[in-house]
C-alpha cells in the first residue's frame, strides 16, 4: 500500500510496494467535497487497492490534507493529455497489472464488479462499475441513542470518517441529542417517545433496507466503541464472507478492561446465549454475545428488517443473533477494545439489565425449542420436589418417638401456668368436695 505523496505526472516511478498483479483505483475530483476523497481512499484501501489521484481544476492539496491519505496524488505538470489516460499513464509506470478509473460525482464503486469487468478485457484501463442506488450509499453507520447530548456529536464526527453516511435514532431523548447529531454531520430519525433498544434497532435495519445499502455497522452513541474500528469490522465481512460481524470484547487481541462483576454477569449470559441458539462445540459459541458493536451485509439487513420478533428491549441483542442462527447467517466475531471509562458511559442498573437479559433468553428458548424446554422445565420440578421431599423428611420425628411422647403428656399431671389458669381450678375443687360432704336437713 502507497503512503501519502504528491508526484508528478512525467516523474513517476514504481513504488516499492507495488505489485506487478495489483490493480490500481485511479480516482479523479474537482477538490469541492475532500471529505469524499478520503472516503473513497479509504474504501479502495480496505478492498486492497493503491490509489492514485488527481484533482481537476484546483490547485494540488496542500501538505496538511495529504497527511494520513493512503494514496499518491498525481499533479497535472501542465500536461494536456486528459486526466484518465495520464493516469494509466501513471499506473504502468508504477507497475501495475491495471487501472480502475472512477470520477467521485459518479456514485461509489461496485470493487468486485470493476475488477471482473477489468479482467474480462484486455485493455490495461477501464472505467468502475459504480451503485446504482439512487441514494449512493454503500455503507452506513447507525447509532442508537437516548440521551447522548454529551457524546453524540463526537461520535457522530469521528465515524463520518469511514463510511458514506451516519444515522441517529434518536429513541425519544428530553435533551439535545438529536439537535447535535444533525450539527454534527448526521441524519436522524426521532422516535416520538422513548421505546426501547429493540425498536431502534428495528427503526435501524428498516432504514437500511430502504437506502439499499451494503453494509451496516452499528455502535454505541456514548463513546464507548472506537469508530476506528469500523474498517475492520468491514474488512471481517468481506475476508469471512460472514452476514455478521460482532465486535468482540474478550478476545485474545482486545484490550478491553471489563469490569470484575459485568464480566462474571456476561460469562453467564454468554453461556446461556450460546445454550439457546445450540452452540455446544467450542468452535461454535459467539464469545462476546452482548455487544452492540456489530457490521451487517446487505442479506443480514433484508432479512432482521422484516422481522417482528426482535423485542423493544435490552434484549433485542439475542433476539438478533438467534434470528441470525435461525436463517442460517453466518457469525464471525472480531476483536476490538471498547472503553468503559468514558464521561457519558450508559448507567443502567446492571442487576435489571441482567434479569432482563435472562428473562429473555429464557422466552427465545422457549421459542426456538419448545420441546426441550418443556423436557428441563419437567426436570427442574421433579429435583425441586424431591428436594423439598427429602428435606421434610429430615426434619419429621420418627412415629415411635412421637407416640412415647405423647403418652408421656397424657400421663403428667397438669400444672396451672398462670393465674388465669389458677383461678379456673380452685371452682372446680370446692365442686367436687361440696359433693362429698353430706347434705344437711332444712326444716
Amino acid at each position: 500500500m502507497v503512503t501519502s505523496r504528491q508526484v508528478f505526472f512525467d516523474q513517476f516511478a514504481p513504488t516499492s510496494t507495488a505489485d506487478t498483479n495489483a490493480i490500481a483505483i485511479g480516482l479523479i475530483g474537482n477538490g469541492a467535497d475532500r471529505d469524499a476523497l478520503v472516503r473513497a481512499v479509504d474504501r479502495a484501501n480496505r478492498w486492497g487497492h493503491d490509489v492514485l489521484v488527481s484533482m481537476r481544476n484546483c490547485e494540488p492539496p496542500d501538505d496538511d490534507f495529504l497527511d494520513g491519505l493512503e494514496a499518491s496524488v498525481v499533479n497535472e505538470a501542465n500536461s494536456s493529455e486528459p486526466i484518465p489516460r495520464r493516469l494509466e499513464t501513471v499506473a504502468k509506470r508504477g507497475g501495475y497489472s491495471g487501472l480502475i478509473t472512477h470520477w467521485l460525482h459518479d456514485g461509489y464503486i461496485k470493487y468486485d464488479r470493476s475488477v471482473a469487468k477489468l479482467k474480462r478485457t484486455d485493455a490495461f484501463r477501464v472505467g468502475a462499475v459504480v451503485s446504482s442506488s439512487s441514494v449512493g450509499q454503500r455503507i452506513l453507520a447507525a447509532i442508537p441513542a437516548y440521551n447522548e447530548e454529551g457524546s453524540i456529536a463526537s461520535v457522530v464526527r469521528t465515524t463520518r470518517q469511514y463510511v458514506d453516511n451516519v444515522l441517529v435514532v434518536d429513541d425519544g431523548s428530553d435533551d439535545d441529542t438529536a439537535a447535535r447529531a444533525r450539527k454534527a454531520g448526521a441524519t436522524v430519525l426521532v422516535h416520538s417517545q422513548n421505546r426501547g433498544y429493540g425498536s431502534a434497532l428495528r427503526s435501524i435495519f428498516r432504514e437500511g433496507r430502504q437506502r439499499g445499502v451494503d453494509q451496516l455497522v452499528i455502535l454505541d452513541g456514548d463513546g464507548q466503541h472506537d469508530p476506528a474500528d469500523i474498517p475492520r469490522l468491514l474488512d471481517g465481512l468481506r475476508r469471512s464472507e460472514a452476514s455478521l460481524v460482532i465486535g468482540n470484547r474478550f478476545g485474545d487481541d482486545s484490550e478491553t478492561e471489563v469490569p470484575r462483576y459485568r464480566a462474571i454477569g456476561l460469562w453467564m449470559i454468554n453461556f446461556l446465549t450460546n445454550f439457546c441458539m445450540g452452540n455446544v462445540r467450542k468452535d461454535d459459541r459467539i464469545e462476546d454475545t452482548q455487544s452492540g458493536f456489530r457490521a451487517y451485509d446487505a442479506t443480514a439487513i433484508a432479512t432482521l428488517a422484516t422481522d417482528e420478533t426482535i423485542g423493544t428491549g435490552m434484549g433485542a441483542s439475542t433476539d438478533v443473533l438467534c434470528q441470525a442462527n435461525h436463517h442460517d447467517l453466518r457469525i464471525e466475531e472480531i476483536d476490538v477494545t471498547i472503553a468503559y471509562d468514558v464521561e457519558c458511559s450508559n448507567t443502567r442498573n446492571p442487576i435489571a439489565h441482567g434479569i432482563e437479559l435472562v428473562s429473555n433468553i429464557g422466552y427465545r428458548f422457549g421459542q426456538e425449542r419448545p420441546i426441550l424446554s418443556v423436557a428441563l422445565l419437567g426436570f427442574w420440578l421433579v429435583i425441586v420436589s424431591v428436594s423439598y421431599i427429602l428435606t421434610s423428611s429430615s426434619r419429621r420425628p420418627n412415629s415411635d418417638s412421637s407416640l412415647s411422647l405423647w403418652v408421656q403428656s397424657a400421663d403428667r399431671p397438669r400444672q396451672s401456668t398462670s393465674s388465669e389458669e389458677r383461678s379456673t381450678d380452685r371452682p372446680l375443687e370446692n365442686i367436687s368436695l361440696m359433693q362429698k360432704l353430706p347434705l344437711s336437713k332444712t326444716s
